[in-house]
């Protein structure tokens, strides 16, 4: 597991954090969605990082904009889209209507994953 996120089935959504800071951690702000400008990645930092490093950064910066929209599935949906390259996710940060889209797409796969039988 990655510092910094929560596992799997603990956290978000489960009583931990709805709606309050946890305790030693500063309150969730909505991160602005708008603009080239808002990415906050700077590209040639990323480069200077080893593959672990760029992951956690990338995937705390997902996690911040994708507990907006969905805060119950926040930590699996951010686990989903850091499969992809990290230009892909460079540019899912710098487009806020494609990282919409992407979410759409692994709320899709939750819910059918959550529908099937075990």
């Amino acid at each position: 597991r990655s510092p910094g996120f929560p596992q799997q089935g603990m956290g978000m959504g489960m009583g931990m954090g709805m709606g309050r800071p946890m305790p030693g951690r500063p309150a969730p702000m909505p991160m602005p969605r708008s603009g080239p400008q808002q990415l906050d990645v700077d590209p040639a930092r990323l480069a200077t990082m080893n593959e672990e490093a760029q992951k956690n950064l990338l995937g705390e910066k997902l996690f911040a904009r994708i507990q907006v929209a969905e805060p119950s599935h926040a930590a699996k949906i951010t686990g989903m889209l850091l499969e992809m390259d990290n230009a892909e996710i460079l540019n899912l940060l710098d487009s806020p209507g494609l990282l919409q889209q992407k979410v759409a797409e692994a709320m899709a796969v939750l819910r059918q994953h959550m529908s099937q039988p075990v």
